[in-house]
């Protein structure tokens, strides 16, 4: 139980410096110039190929199936996310189209955020019904 809150704080904590990290880097985008943004834009596609590769290794070194499926979903949407922005950059009403892009994607993370509590409650209920069943042995 230890172990997975040790686990659990470090990962909040992950996630507080990259939604602050988020917060600024909208900030600082809305004051940028455009060579900035430009600049700014092709560190993101960097971090995310970074991450993406994060992601595969998963896949391949998982042991568990379902961990496995899961990283392979995130891949897949990471992939058609991808897909779908490279369409929008010579369409029509695409400044709007972008932005509301971004709107949703942050609604999509604060979603995310609402399946990580879920699977962490699954695992704490796991864990109480294991520490039960040991004691009842």
């Amino acid at each position: 139980m230890d172990m997975q809150n040790h686990l659990f704080a470090i990962k909040l904590y992950e996630l507080q410096q990259n939604a602050l990290l988020l917060e600024s880097r909208i900030r600082l985008c809305q004051k940028a110039s455009y060579q900035e943004i430009l600049s700014e834009k092709e560190k993101i596609k960097k971090e995310l190929e970074e991450n993406e590769l994060i992601l595969k290794n998963q896949i391949q070194s998982g042991r568990f199936t379902g961990v496995k499926e899961f990283a392979r979903a995130q891949e897949e949407y990471c992939e058609h996310v991808d897909q779908i922005l490279k369409q929008m950059t010579n369409t029509r009403d695409q400044t709007e189209m972008l932005a509301l892009c971004g709107e949703y994607s942050i609604d999509l993370a604060i979603q995310a955020m609402r399946y990580a509590l879920l699977s962490v409650y699954n695992a704490m209920e796991s864990q109480y019904k294991e520490k039960e069943e040991n004691e009842n042995e």
